[in-house]
């Protein structure tokens, strides 16, 4: 929020999906009363009846123009909302990852053996941008599996351009043998001595305590 909740008597959602759901009940009670949604998906609902959404920076600034209200308003951000769902389709399992009501990306696992075989990647409207295939897996290790064919196709969206595509074969696969002195680069060195330590959490620098 921007301002103090005891003053703030309006509040608006940037992102109109599920999240906005749980935050407005969250506002029972408080006096404050939800006065408009913001989202960049110009295909996603209201998800409240009574409840205008705008879009974008455009929808914004005509919102903000032709408001009337002199109380004091709040701004909340909901985030990008993601979603994943699994469903069954014959031979594999499908796991689609969507944000703010758009598929971003899908995964199918193959029943037999429970290994990834097809990853697709799509744009934040749903345009498909690569697709990569994985097939015949070998065993390195008790348990783990690595594609020894990789396929790799990528759509150029922007000018209509035929598809790229290329093909990894992998002969020799073997896992890599570690000395104490390498297996030192992957631990994390310890807390103390430093003044501030940070971790990015989905893209956001945050604090941790020592």
């Amino acid at each position: 929020m921007d301002a103090d909740c005891s003053v703030v008597k309006q509040m608006i959602f940037w992102g109109a999906t599920g999240q906005a759901k749980v935050l407005r009940e969250c506002m029972k009670g408080s006096g404050i009363e939800l006065v408009a949604l913001f989202d960049n998906n110009e295909n996603l609902p209201s998800p409240f009846v009574d409840i205008p959404l705008y879009y974008g920076a455009t929808g914004f600034e005509e919102w903000i123009k032709n408001r009337d209200s002199s109380d004091s308003l709040g701004f909340l951000e909901t985030g990008a909302e993601v979603n994943w769902s699994l469903t069954d389709e014959g031979a594999f399992d499908v796991l689609t990852k969507q944000s703010r009501g758009v598929v971003i990306k899908k995964m199918h696992i193959s029943k037999l053996g429970y290994l990834i075989s097809k990853i697709e990647y799509y744009d934040s409207e749903g345009r498909a941008l690569a697709v990569a295939e994985l097939n015949n897996y070998k065993e390195i290790a008790e348990g783990f599996f690595v594609p020894a064919s990789i396929k790799i196709i990528a759509y150029n969206q922007d000018d209509g351009g035929e598809p790229l595509g290329i093909t990894l074969n992998l002969k020799t696969i073997k896992p890599k043998e570690f000395n104490e002195k390498q297996k030192r680069l992957f631990e994390l060195p310890p807390k103390q001595g430093f003044d501030h330590i940070l971790r990015n959490k989905s893209g956001k620098w945050i604090e941790e305590s020592q």
